[in-house]
């Protein structure tokens, strides 16, 4: 709530979900927000701005997380989708992401080999 000078009054305002628009509650713990950097497209480096998104806990237990988060990261322009690059990595872009160096995660490596930023595609291990 919001009194005349336009400040907020609650103690609490909660978070809406961004994937399915659920309310997230306070007893929620297996909710998570997730800042995702805004990369300059010229130059690959962090612009100082990121998108929020939260997931709640119901899209979570369904597995339906990772999908979730890429619809919407896609949407707003932050992941390309350029032919010949994989970009469902069940679990694995998440981590791909945060890190331009390749990140191995369980029997999959993710490696940045596609010349734009944020593209990653799945290489066999040696």
């Amino acid at each position: 709530m919001q009194n005349d000078a336009g400040e907020f009054v609650d103690l609490y305002v909660p978070r809406k979900c961004s994937a399915s628009n659920r309310i997230i509650g306070a007893k929620d713990h297996a909710s998570i927000q997730i800042n995702i950097a805004e990369v300059d497209k010229t130059t690959g480096r962090f612009s100082g701005q990121y998108k929020t998104y939260a997931i709640c806990g119901a899209i979570r237990r369904m597995g339906e997380a990772d999908d979730s988060l890429l619809r919407l990261a896609k949407h707003d322009n932050i992941v390309a989708n350029p032919p010949g690059c994989l970009l469902r990595m069940r679990g694995a872009w998440r981590a791909a992401l945060h890190s331009t160096e390749g990140v191995h995660v369980g029997r999959n490596a993710v490696k940045n080999t596609c010349p734009r930023p944020l593209c990653f595609r799945r290489l066999p291990l040696h």
